[in-house]
């Protein structure tokens, strides 16, 4: 059975424009695999943050999606995941990434390795790397492509961590060993499978990003065929995720808390595989007349099922920064919708109008297309898409 998909509503100011065109199909970007083994990467995968356990032992935080056992002296983590296509039909940048580790969730350090989806201004980028949290994390040179089957094992033994990286697709793998800073010894109390909105380091500032269109991700045996994974081993326990007394599935929200960007599956019968959902549609570069902006989803039937209203800065000569719409939060089975945006302002020049552009995560599938969708001077605009 297919995935419920989640559709929010998050709004954020930019400085970008919309006068250049927007390319249907974007081009691919891999790390080389002739780079030298490793190099440092601006990209941080931290512990959750704003964490929040909710009544049913969910907990909602603002990085992480996924599953995370909670134990003592764990020694090992062995994981595997698809890697997702992202859509990149905006000139945004937005990042993903999926990932096993030890530690993080109540500890300050995060041993892990994992592979990203991420849009370059607009370009899809994937690529592996590792992490001694809050060390720098560090690229590899695996060459990585959408639907290739990676797994992954950190482990633990004679005061040092082994962390490898394979892609079971093309049979590549890289090792490597260390351990965080002094400053910050590895407790070993959690190992986790988790989909995350990593943050990035400008300068001495670590600073959030836009979650990339990724669709779904799939973790363990039952997606990628690889056994004995999301596996863990502490102290006093050894087996799936779902074999641990203490379990507890994590919830990615937005910074306002009020909207679920990514949230994992049931566990499997067998306790080892699930996918993490975070579908979306981006109305991104939006501008037009000072005024509002109404947006409606509607199902097959015709009934509402999602309306708001966002404020849209603008001017007759279009010279103002736009406005970034990302919507998730409303649970769609897969089935027929309608995408509508309607312009509502108006001044001396008449009606309001809007210029924007379109995209959909991977499993929404717009009529005309999924991407570069591309609309200038429009009062109003309705458009059926699928969630597949």
């Amino acid at each position: 059975m297919k995935p419920t998909i989640d559709i929010h509503l998050l709004a954020a100011a930019t400085g970008l424009l919309i006068n250049s065109a927007w390319p249907a199909i974007a081009q691919v970007s891999h790390a080389p695999a002739d780079r030298a083994a490793a190099e440092v990467s601006s990209d941080r995968h931290g512990p959750p943050t704003d964490v929040t356990r909710l009544p049913d032992g969910t907990v909602a935080n603002t990085v992480w999606s996924g599953y995370v056992v909670t134990g003592s002296a764990f020694t090992s983590v062995y994981g595997s995941w698809t890697v997702p296509e992202v859509n990149c039909g905006s000139t945004l940048t937005t990042k993903s990434a999926f990932w096993v580790g030890i530690d993080g969730a109540g500890s300050p350090t995060v041993e892990q390795t994992g592979t990203s989806s991420d849009c370059n201004s607009g370009t899809p980028h994937y690529w592996a790397w590792y992490e001694f949290y809050p060390e720098d994390s560090v690229q590899v040179s695996l060459s990585i492509s959408p639907a290739d089957r990676m797994s992954a094992e950190v482990s633990y033994s004679n005061k040092q961590f082994l962390i490898t990286i394979t892609d079971e697709t093309t049979h590549q793998t890289i090792s490597t060993s260390g351990n965080p800073p002094h400053a910050d010894p590895a407790q070993r109390i959690s190992a986790e499978c988790i989909a995350e909105s990593p943050s990035v380091k400008v300068g001495t500032k670590i600073e959030p990003t836009i979650l990339s269109l990724f669709g779904s991700a799939s973790f363990g045996d039952d997606y990628t065929g690889v056994g004995g994974t999301c596996n863990a081993s502490d102290s006093s326990a050894s087996g799936p995720f779902g074999s641990f007394g203490n379990i507890e599935k994590y919830v990615l929200e937005d910074t306002s808390k009020t909207i679920v960007e990514a949230a994992p599956s049931p566990l499997s019968a067998d306790g080892s595989s699930f996918s993490v959902s975070s579908s979306a549609i981006n109305v991104t570069n939006l501008y037009g007349l000072p005024g509002t902006a109404n947006v409606t989803i509607l199902n097959s039937a015709g009934s509402q099922l999602l309306f708001t209203a966002i404020n849209v800065p603008g001017s007759a000569g279009n010279t103002t920064p736009s406005e970034d719409v990302f919507l998730t939060g409303l649970k769609l089975a897969p089935g027929s919708y309608t995408f509508k945006i309607q312009a509502t302002g108006s001044s001396g020049f008449g009606p309001g109008f809007m210029n924007f552009q379109l995209a959909g995560s991977p499993n929404i599938s717009f009529t005309n297309g999924n991407s570069g969708l591309t609309y200038e001077n429009q009062p109003a605009v309705s458009l059926p898409f699928t969630v597949l």
